[in-house]
C-alpha cells in the first residue's frame, strides 16, 4: 500500500462542472432562434454571463479546496463541445500553467433529445424538440450531419473557438476515453441511460489513475454529471437535483477503495433566487 510523506493513505479528487449559461437557449426565451444561424448547430458557445460564471468558480475555487483540506487543481479536462471548452477556460483564466485537456468521454448525451434539439426542421434548441404537426423526422427536412455517425460533431478541433479558448488548449493531447459507436438520428440508433452512466465513471476512473494525491477538474454537461453522480452513489438524480449552470460536485476516493465519496453536491457560487428557478429548466443537456 502506497502511502503519502505523511504517513496516511493518499486520495484522489475530483471536482465535476457543469459548463455555464449557452446562448441558444438563451435566444430562444427572449423569442428568437439561434439555430438557423449557425455553422454547427450542436455546438453552442456561453453567453456573455455564462463566462462569468465560468470566471466566478474559477475564482471561488482554490479557496473552496483549501477549506476541504484538498490540493489545489492539477489538470483541468472537458467535453469537447465548444460552451464546455469555453467554460474550462474561464475556470484556469488566471492560471499559466494549466492546459485544457479534451476528453470524448465527458461528451454532451448522444441520445434522440439531443439529436432533436438541433437536426429536426424548426427546432429552436429545446432538448427532444417536436414539431406540433407533420412528419418532424423525414429524412429529407433532418440536418445531414443527424444521418451519419455522430463522431465527426464530436473532433473539437474544427469546432467553433475564440481566441482565449484556443490558447489554453492543450493541443498535443490525446483524449484518454472514446465514443465509437455510429449514434444517429437517422437511422436510429441512441446511447442509453446506463451506457452514459458508464461512459463517464469510466473516464473519471481512468482520469483518476494519473492523479494520485491530486485534485482534477471534469467539464461536462446537465446530463453526464447528473447520471455521473448516480453511477457513483446508487442514488436517483433527483437526490442530486437540478444540474444548474456552473454548477459542481466533488467527490474522492481512498485508497484501497473502489467507490467515490460525494464530498460536495450539485452546488454553485453566482445564482440569486430568480435565477436558481430559470436554470431548473435545464436538466439534461
Amino acid at each position: 500500500m502506497s502511502q503519502k510523506e505523511d504517513g496516511s493513505s493518499s486520495i484522489k479528487s475530483v471536482v465535476v462542472v457543469r459548463h455555464g449559461e449557452r446562448l441558444d437557449y438563451v435566444t430562444r426565451d427572449a423569442g428568437g432562434n439561434w439555430i438557423p444561424t449557425a455553422d454547427q448547430p450542436w455546438n453552442p458557445p456561453l453567453t456573455e454571463k455564462g463566462h462569468e460564471q465560468a470566471k466566478g468558480l474559477g475564482v471561488a475555487l482554490p479557496e473552496i479546496l483549501a477549506s476541504l483540506n484538498l490540493p489545489p487543481i492539477a489538470a483541468i479536462y472537458s467535453s469537447p463541445f465548444h460552451r464546455c471548452r469555453q467554460t474550462a477556460a474561464g475556470l484556469i483564466e488566471s492560471n499559466e500553467q494549466l492546459k485544457i485537456r479534451v476528453e470524448l468521454g465527458l461528451s454532451e448525451s448522444i441520445n434522440e433529445n439531443f439529436f432533436r434539439s438541433w437536426a429536426v426542421e424548426g427546432t429552436d434548441a429545446t432538448w427532444g424538440y417536436k414539431r406540433k404537426e407533420g412528419d418532424d423526422l423525414n429524412p429529407e427536412t433532418l440536418h445531414p450531419l443527424s444521418k451519419h455517425p455522430v463522431q465527426p460533431l464530436l473532433d473539437w478541433r474544427d469546432g467553433p473557438t475564440d481566441d482565449t479558448t484556443t490558447s489554453k488548449m492543450d493541443a498535443s493531447y490525446i483524449s484518454k476515453s472514446s465514443i465509437d459507436t455510429p449514434y444517429s438520428l437517422i437511422p436510429p440508433k441512441f446511447e442509453s441511460r446506463k451506457t452514459l452512466q458508464n461512459r463517464m465513471a469510466k473516464t473519471l476512473n481512468d482520469l483518476s489513475d494519473g492523479h494520485v494525491n491530486e485534485t482534477f477538474v471534469m467539464v461536462s454537461h446537465g446530463g453526464p454529471v447528473t447520471h455521473l453522480y448516480e453511477s457513483l452513489t446508487g442514488n436517483e438524480w433527483t437526490k442530486h437535483g437540478v444540474s444548474k449552470y456552473c454548477s459542481y460536485s466533488i467527490y474522492q476516493q481512498k485508497e484501497g477503495k473502489t467507490n467515490w465519496a460525494p464530498i460536495v453536491v450539485n452546488q454553485t457560487q453566482w445564482e440569486n433566487s430568480k435565477e436558481k428557478e430559470d436554470s431548473s429548466k435545464f436538466v439534461w443537456d
